[in-house]
């Protein structure tokens, strides 16, 4: 588990802690929905990870769990609970992964012909490569 005392001289989270927490709230919020929806009480849910990295290479989060707990969620809600906090959209992209392209920026020497540029939109409607944004 991260915790404040991992980071005493960190000014800023990082990538692992980012995906995680990214991970994370995902699930806090689809929790949150399913309760409000349903008329439960969001008194103290509570939504924590655990991860632990990989032993072998490449280097990446080998594991992740996260739990869920909520002080009056009925028994006969629990089943449908955990179908809505286990299915998204980014729980989705990590079980498929995307295609992931990283390029140099315009300031790089060794800049290919052609590339795209990640400082710029595309102009014909595609996907900036970087951002995913139109």
């Amino acid at each position: 588990m991260i915790s404040p005392t991992d980071c005493d001289h960190d000014t800023a989270p990082t990538p692992v802690e980012l995906f995680v927490a990214a991970v994370t709230s995902r699930t806090a919020h689809y929790a949150g929905r399913f309760l409000d929806r349903h008329g439960i009480p969001r008194k103290g849910p509570r939504v924590t990870a655990d991860c632990t990295m990989a032993s072998e290479r490449p280097a990446r989060v080998g594991s992740l769990t996260i739990s869920v707990d909520v002080l009056e969620l009925p028994p006969s809600r629990a089943g449908a609970f955990q179908a809505v906090i286990s299915h998204c959209t980014v729980k989705n992209r990590l079980e498929v992964p995307p295609e992931i392209t990283i390029t140099l920026g315009n300031n790089s020497a060794t800049r290919s012909p052609g590339s795209e540029s990640m400082d710029r939109l595309p102009d014909d409607g595609r996907r900036h490569p970087v951002t995913g944004f139109r």
